[in-house]
């Protein structure tokens, strides 16, 4: 699960670290500024499932709470 996490983490946040430090800024002084765009469906379906995970992890954490506390005993059974 931390490795699954760590490779999505890293998925969304190395080409923003790149855009921002690596890459030079883009000359806005006679720039054509665009329009924001509507997002996609595919954006908008993970803007739902990911809004519909939080609100059901606020409603009932118990499983997840659960499974946390299980996965600390066996951290501290281990050592």
């Amino acid at each position: 699960m931390v490795i699954a996490g760590s490779i999505l983490c890293a998925t969304y946040l190395l080409p923003v670290i790149r855009r921002a430090y690596f890459e030079p800024a883009p000359d806005t002084t006679n720039a054509d500024w665009q329009d924001p765009q509507d997002p996609g469906f595919s954006q908008k379906l993970a803007l739902i499932l990911l809004a519909a995970i939080v609100v059901l992890l606020g409603v009932v954490p118990g499983p997840l709470l659960e499974l946390a506390k299980r996965a600390a005993v066996e951290l501290l059974l281990l050592q």
